[in-house]
């Protein structure tokens, strides 16, 4: 009962109690964290909720990765408690929050960002899964014309008896839609290249026993990128691959009939290793 004397204000500081998670006075942290944790099990009025979305957008910019990560934390369990009565403008603010940090420079807060939006995904209309699928599906075939462009280009370096030439002095051709598309993200970072696979994890996430009609389009795109170097992509494909197996192999003559043949022979050829799929 108390807690509502004390609301306005918790709410007015909510920011500075994000900000605080991670600093050198270990008490003053551990404090920091007793109030998130309490703030999660409570269900604010209405006229407040427009402050806390207001919090969170200021603090998923914020410079320190720590408050980045506790924002998406409170903002899981805001959402969840709060889908009944935040309005869909409100929503939508708080979609855009999570979907903005897949693309962190901080791997720990993209992982992060991909468990969220997978929440979220669980609790959305078909409208945001369809709009999540397309983007992220869009993303990934762009930051999968990068990874081959830059093969063939590395290829073509290595080969080069003189200076390293580049595609056009070698006359390659990559075709049109795949130039086109590794050109959109020539300048982009690894940070966002890897998000657009954590997105498509995330929707792998939302059916772990079932096989919805996105789903196999969403795990052809991840198997393609299977073959990347080691690092935070090919991880991400293989733990997901890994997951999703695992959580459907009781009923795998079922998880492949919602494939078509075509989908099912693409995924395996991509994944990284085929036989065990099969």
């Amino acid at each position: 009962g108390v807690v509502w004397f004390v609301l306005p204000t918790v709410i007015s500081i909510l920011p500075l109690i994000l900000q605080v998670q991670e600093v050198a006075d270990q008490d003053f942290a551990a404090q920091a964290k007793k109030a998130l944790v309490l703030l999660k099990y409570v269900i604010m009025p209405e006229n407040v909720l427009g402050s806390i979305v207001d919090s969170a957008e200021t603090s998923v910019g914020h410079q320190f990765w720590h408050t980045r990560a506790a924002t998406l934390n409170y903002l899981e369990s805001f959402a969840f408690k709060h889908t009944l009565i935040l309005r869909p403008a409100l929503t939508a603010r708080l979609r855009i929050c999570v979907f903005k940090l897949l693309s962190d420079p901080q791997l720990e807060v993209r992982t992060h960002a991909s468990a969220t939006l997978s929440g979220l995904l669980r609790l959305a209309d078909e409208d945001f899964v369809k709009e999540v699928e397309s983007k992220s599906l869009a993303g990934a075939a762009e930051a999968q014309a990068f990874a081959a462009h830059e093969r063939k280009r590395q290829r073509l370096k290595r080969n080069a008896s003189g200076p390293a030439l580049s595609l056009q002095s070698k006359g390659a051709t990559t075709g049109a839609t795949t130039g086109a598309q590794a050109g959109k993200v020539e300048g982009s970072s690894l940070a966002e290249r890897h998000g657009t696979l954590l997105g498509l994890r995330a929707l792998v996430l939302t059916a772990p026993y079932d096989v919805p009609e996105f789903l196999p389009q969403v795990l052809v795109a991840l198997s393609k990128s299977a073959s990347e170097p080691p690092g935070p992509i090919r991880d991400t494909v293989t733990n997901t691959l890994a997951e999703f197996k695992k959580t459907h192999q009781d009923v795998w003559a079922q998880t492949k009939a919602a494939f078509s043949e075509d989908e099912w022979n693409d995924f395996n050829d991509h994944s990284l290793s085929p036989s065990y799929y099969v």
